[in-house]
């Protein structure tokens, strides 16, 4: 699966910003788009490339629109 992630991504970071795409191909992770912790699946389609910069902008990003959405409908 990490070789199938790997090839469709072209072996760089997948993380398109205001300025195009990261070029970073080195120390890279692999990120789940929807977090394993929310019941995101180990599969290929769940999986992108990400340098260590894009993939905690990414959690950050996804966990604080979490919280922010409980928060504001009341949950804790």
């Amino acid at each position: 699966m990490k070789r199938e992630v790997w090839t469709r991504d072209g072996g760089r970071c997948t993380f398109v910003g205001r300025a195009g795409r990261c070029a970073e191909r080195g120390l890279l992770e692999f990120h789940h788009l929807v977090p394993f912790a929310e019941g995101g699946p180990n599969t290929a389609a769940n999986l992108a490339l990400a340098c260590r910069a894009h993939n905690g902008h990414e959690a950050e990003r996804w966990f604080r629109d979490d919280l922010s959405a409980a928060t504001s409908s009341g949950g804790s």
